[in-house]
């Protein structure tokens, strides 16, 4: 059995999801500070983009969790096809791998936690700097290895991503630290636009790994085995072998 996927139909309903969530988040914070209800049966903790253990956090993990899956299945062709820039690509897998349980997990929050007693000079998120920092010494070749099609896709996804999950944060830390530990209508927006930025990063991320998968045919295409196919291969596979006898 053969199923088409086309990167543009992935990606325009998972932005459709982005979308909803952000705007009803932002929709439960207007209300919030308006009208005073900061519960309403649980929805707004639910839906609170701004914490943790609630929709859009696992929304975004799975996102990011996609993505780790298809560059897994990336991995794969580069080993079979020896290519090499294979362990980049698993590594890379394994990053994203990271950012799926961190957004759930908040690792990245308790190693803040020791890195913020001891350096000075950096006041919002130095674990996830500093190995931003080394991922791009170590993917440098790489990413100019890419079809170019592919590293606009790339650059673009990382730098949407990069915005939401760092640059507001660490203006708004180092030089706006009054509005971002306020509780304000007008935190809760800049808070909504840095969580839908991570997600449009992880999104166009997905678009352009299946994109580059399928990119000679702009379209992927899975093929799943059936029991029947599997007899039919062993089967043309034993006659073959005989018929060399």
């Amino acid at each position: 059995m053969m199923i088409s996927i086309k990167p543009e139909k992935i990606a325009n309903f998972l932005l459709s999801l982005c979308l909803f969530l952000g705007g009803f988040s932002f929709l439960i914070q207007i209300i919030k500070y308006s009208l005073g209800y900061d519960y309403i049966f649980g929805i707004v903790p639910l839906f609170d983009v701004d914490q943790e253990a609630n929709i859009p956090t696992w929304f975004t993990s799975i996102l990011l969790l996609l993505a780790a899956i298809i560059l897994g299945v990336v991995t794969l062709r580069k080993y079979y096809s020896r290519d090499r820039y294979k362990l980049h690509w698993l590594i890379l897998s394994f990053i994203f791998l990271y950012l799926s349980l961190d957004e759930v997990a908040g690792v990245h929050e308790k190693a803040n936690f020791i890195l913020n007693a001891k350096i000075t000079f950096v006041n919002s998120d130095p674990f996830n700097l500093f190995l931003l920092i080394i991922l791009a010494i170590f993917y440098g070749k790489f990413m100019l290895h890419l079809p170019k099609q592919t590293l606009i896709q790339f650059i673009g996804a990382a730098s949407l991503f990069i915005t939401g999950a760092l640059l507001i944060e660490f203006i708004n830390v180092n030089f706006f630290p009054s509005i971002y530990w306020q509780h304000s209508l007008l935190n809760s927006l800049i808070v909504t636009i840095e969580e839908l930025l991570e997600m449009f990063g992880a999104v166009l991320f997905i678009y352009s790994l299946i994109f580059y998968l399928g990119q000679k045919r702009h379209k992927l295409r899975l093929e799943f085995v059936t029991t029947e196919t599997i007899t039919e291969y062993w089967k043309n596979k034993y006659l073959k072998s005989n018929s060399n006898q």
